[in-house]
């Protein structure tokens, strides 16, 4: 099952593979789904932008929602990229994950961007966004049915591959390493996902802290201290992710001169 990547934001839109028409995505789901068939005639109405899909066979076990700023400063969904179209049966929950996103982002959640073109500040803002974007957006899906173990199960095998190499860089003080700080915010989703959606309140996946205790114990402890202040201020609310997003970006990393923060208005 392919396993989706947080959104991202970026302001150009350029399209990575050839686009579908919408029927060629969903209509072989609708007929073998009885979840997403439910969360599909229940919500697509509800997503007034235009949906653009679009296939990277590079992509192989991963899908994202990329967005974009509008002429008017605006953020919003641009393009769904997918691995595989039309998707293969098992991939109703990648396409339904996917679809939420501009549920979310129609929601008013705040979103943060960089403010300077580096890779590497993009994909900590991306990270950032995704404490609260994927558990937000399962945690819709599971009112159809979904599976969410399973998915997380795929989540957290897509993360060991993908940092199979990866150990952190010795820590400086008042120098904050990006990849290490991404590290710090996927723990924090994860265990949001762990505790909330799973409910296993009070408890941690044991197999993901052990990773993080032997590949980035510092990682892991930013990532408990961002945990607990998730829950102090909460998770599921605008508000409360606007004001976890205001202590990570001004308080707790001082990212203010890289990272600032937008409550998307969306276009009709």
């Amino acid at each position: 099952m392919p396993t989706p990547t947080p959104p991202s934001i970026s302001p150009t839109p350029n399209l990575p593979g050839p686009e579908f028409p919408e029927n060629e995505v969903v209509g072989g789901l609708l007929e073998t789904s009885s979840q997403f068939k439910s969360f599909y005639q229940d919500v697509r109405g509800n997503i007034t932008q235009t949906i653009r899909w679009v296939l990277d066979k590079d992509l192989k076990d991963t899908a994202y929602t990329r967005f974009v700023f509008d002429q008017e400063g605006r953020v919003i969904p641009l393009y769904i990229v997918l691995p595989r179209i039309p998707p293969n049966p098992e991939d109703d929950f990648i396409v339904a994950h996917e679809l939420a996103a501009f549920l979310v982002v129609n929601e008013g959640y705040p979103l943060a961007y960089t403010l300077k073109p580096e890779p590497s500040l993009h994909n900590l803002c991306t990270m950032l966004n995704d404490i609260f974007l994927t558990p937000l957006r399962d945690s819709m899906l599971e009112r159809y049915g979904f599976d969410l173990e399973r998915n997380y199960s795929s989540y957290t095998k897509l993360f060991y591959r993908q940092n199979v190499n990866f150990s952190c860089k010795p820590e400086i003080p008042g120098i904050f390493d990006s990849n290490t700080l991404s590290m710090a915010f996927a723990y924090a989703k994860y265990t949001i996902y762990w505790e909330q959606l799973l409910h296993e309140a009070g408890t941690r996946d044991i197999e993901f802290k052990s990773w993080y205790e032997e590949y980035c114990p510092s990682a892991l402890n930013d990532g408990e201290e961002l945990f607990k202040m998730i829950q102090d201020i909460g998770w599921d609310k605008p508000n409360d992710v606007k004001r976890f997003l205001d202590w990570v970006i001004w308080v707790k990393y001082q990212l203010n001169d890289y990272i600032d923060i937008y409550t998307p208005n969306v276009a009709p």
